[in-house]
This record gives structure tokens, sequence and C-alpha cells, in this order.
């Protein structure tokens, strides 16, 4: 997709556009976008190349894993919502589904069931067979009921699409609004003025970048409640 004199342009389509928000992931971020601009250094203005530099420095981080679990039997009653966990070996956390997912809770009256999801972040090795063994007894290990547990259905996925966040690349990062008229970022990448991540910090950008839009048309911005931007060990740099 290409912005360019006010088209959108695709592989085999165009559309014409007076805005337009771009929302992906940090794999195709750059190569979505680079086609904005020319790759001669001398031919653009200096704050596009900059821009573009920002660009070709997102990295992804390392692969994480999630499986969702559909067991023939109920976790324990006690059991929170969510409970991030450490010294389980690569499992990360543990959500109950049917505590906050209706289909969830409806699986759980009619089977007697519970729905779980297992995250595992940072990986080191991928194979499927691993991670889902060491998911497992980390799962095991924690919360001993599961152990007798069957598997009814599964989702198990492994991906690579999170953005990395190295010390000192705030300044560079892109955020939501770009060189080009019309054009802003929304995605979970993007430079933020105050705390957030993950999937809220794609929504909190894509709030960002409509307020934006929205802005040259005498449109009202919406605004955003966060918590304060500056603690007690903040450097002021941003996040």
């Amino acid at each position: 997709m290409r912005m360019f004199e006010g088209t959108v342009r695709r592989a085999r389509s165009s559309v014409s556009a007076t805005w337009a928000t771009t929302s992906t992931g940090v794999p195709s971020a750059a190569g979505t976008l680079f086609s904005c601009i020319s790759r001669d250094v001398s031919a653009v203005p200096r704050a596009q190349a900059d821009w573009r530099d920002g660009l070709d420095a997102l990295r992804p981080t390392r692969p994480f894993a999630v499986w969702r679990q559909w067991l023939d039997r109920p976790v324990e009653a006690r059991r929170a919502p969510f409970s991030g966990t450490a010294g389980y070996g690569i499992l990360d956390n543990i959500s109950v589904y049917e505590r906050f997912h209706e289909p969830s809770r409806d699986y759980a009256r009619r089977h007697g069931g519970s729905v779980i999801e297992l995250h595992g972040y940072g990986l080191h090795n991928t194979d499927p067979a691993r991670v889902r063994a060491e998911l497992r007894a980390g799962l095991e290990a924690a919360w001993p009921e599961t152990r007798a547990a069957q598997v009814r259905a599964e989702v198990f996925r492994i991906d690579a699409d999170c953005p990395a966040f190295a010390p000192g690349d705030w300044h560079r990062r892109p955020g939501a609004e770009t060189p080009f008229p019309g054009l802003v970022l929304a995605g979970d990448y993007v430079r933020m003025p105050f705390p957030c991540a993950l999937m809220e910090r794609a929504t909190a950008s894509g709030m960002l970048a409509a307020n934006r839009l929205l802005a040259g048309r005498g449109v009202a911005p919406e605004v955003l409640a966060c918590v304060p931007p500056l603690g007690l060990l903040c450097t002021g740099s941003g996040t």
C-alpha cells in the first residue's frame, strides 16, 4: 500500500483518499510505508528521511506462544481470571476465560470444564512440541488440579510480531503523526506520550491518529485518560 498524491495504491488496485491510517505489525510496517518516499536521501526532506530511518530501525522481539485449551474439568473456583506467573519455566501467565468471556462461560456451563489460555514470551526455542510440553508442565506445577485434565479442543500458535523496545530507541521510534499530510500511524510499535503497551498501545495510538486527522475538520479530540506519565524513576524521555 502506498500514499502518493492522495492515492493509496495496492498491488492490483488503487483507492483515492484524503486521509490514510496504517495499522500494521512491526514486520510489515517498514515494507508497507517505505514506498511513501524515495530511497534517495538527497531527494527527500530531512524530516522524511529521518522518519524512514526510524521505521527501518524497528525490530520484532523474540517469539511468543499462545495456547488456548478447552478442558474437560474446571480449574479451582479460587483461580483469578488472569494470573501472572514466575518460576514455572516459559509459562508467563494463565487466563481463565469463563470468568469474563460469555462463549467460554457457556462451554463451562454445558460441559463442566474450563477454558484457559497460556502465554509464554521471549522464547529461545520455538519447536511446537517442546513449547507445548513446557507450557503444560508449568501449568500443572502452578495449578495441580489441571494434572488430570484432558484437552477437548485447542488453539495453539507461535508468533513473532511484537515490537522490541530497546533502551534509548524512544526518540527514533515513529509516532502517530508522520511528515506526510493526511498519513498517520497506529500500532503497538508507535511512540506514545504516556505509558502503555500491547493492544492498549495499539488502541490508544489509533485514537491519537484519528484525533490528528479529525482536527483538520474541526472535530474535538477524544480525550485519553492515562496514568501519570512522570514518576520518581522517570527521566521524562517518554515510553
